[in-house]
């Protein structure tokens, strides 16, 4: 499974961040690193394509993280 694919299938769960879709990630791949510099340009990468939105109410001034959450064409994306 692809890093894309894999980010896209968590984020149909739910709303989520990146470093934890990096805990997912490694999860599930029992322990297998993900360098979280390659979720961020991931999930940069999906939103550019318009597969997910990212939302930032709330966020902390400086932090570079944001609530992430599948769009509807991300989520038939994962579907097949």
């Amino acid at each position: 499974m692809s890093v894309r694919h894999a980010l896209l299938a968590f984020l149909s769960e739910g709303p989520n961040y990146g470093l934890q879709l990096r805990q997912e990630f490694e999860e599930a791949r029992r322990g297998v690193p993900l360098n979280v510099g390659q979720v961020y340009t991931t999930l940069q990468r999906l939103e550019r394509d318009e597969l997910i939105e990212s939302d930032d109410r709330g966020r902390t001034p400086g932090l570079k993280r944001c609530s992430t959450s599948p769009r509807r064409a991300g989520r038939s994306s994962t579907r097949g």
